[in-house]
């Protein structure tokens, strides 16, 4: 087999699946799949450190990645700060102007192979803890991910770094959402399959801790 494919094997890494996720990403502009990308591939770099989840698959950090980008991209919209046009905004005609924006839709849970979002949310907490250790409020000590902060801080990745969409974000809203979210998927769990609903609670203690 190996030599039927010239031995030309490599590694599924994040990055492979983000098409998968602009396939499906009908509802947001150029700018803001172009928004999406540089967000995903800053998150992938500030977790290159984390050894903790060297075990999850390339497919969650994507989509987990894809998940919290958009979902700062629907916050910054709902609090009047965005700056850019990144959501597509229809016009129905008598109707008048919509917009219609999901953080998860099922068109692209669905592409991306993981319509399911509350397996996506540990990875999810752990973007967002990096995020926030770069933050200049921040005391945590960030030196493994000066390199990441100081590339996405350079004009050639559009200083996605330093950009207000993520300067800006409510990192205590979007942490208390996801652990309700998480809380909530684990009571649901307890009552199908009470072994699983143990490991989401250990999961979500891990990530107070």
């Amino acid at each position: 087999m190996l030599e039927a494919l010239d031995f030309d094997i490599n590694i599924p890494l994040p990055h492979h699946f983000l098409d998968r996720a602009f396939a499906a990403c009908n509802d947001l502009t150029l700018t803001g799949k172009a928004k999406i990308e540089l967000v995903c591939r800053y998150l992938f770099e500030l977790n290159l450190t984390e050894l903790s989840t060297a075990g999850t698959l390339a497919s969650v950090k994507c989509a987990a990645g894809v998940y919290l980008a958009r979902e700062l991209i629907r916050l910054e919209y709902e609090n009047g700060k965005s700056e850019t046009d990144d959501i597509r905004i229809e016009n129905n005609g008598s109707l008048g102007l919509s917009v219609t924006f999901e953080t998860w839709p099922k068109a692209l849970g669905l592409s991306m192979g993981h319509e399911d979002v509350t397996n996506l949310l540990p990875m999810v907490l752990t973007y967002v803890q990096n995020i926030v250790r770069t933050l200049p409020i921040s005391n945590i000590n960030n030196r493994n991910y000066e390199a990441a902060f100081h590339k996405f801080s350079n004009r050639s990745y559009g200083r996605i770094a330093q950009s207000s969409l993520l300067l800006d974000a409510d990192y205590d809203f979007i942490v208390q959402d996801i652990r309700r979210k998480m809380a909530s998927n684990s009571k649901r769990t307890n009552i199908d399959c009470p072994e699983e609903g143990r490991n989401v609670q250990q999961t979500t203690l891990r990530m107070n801790m």
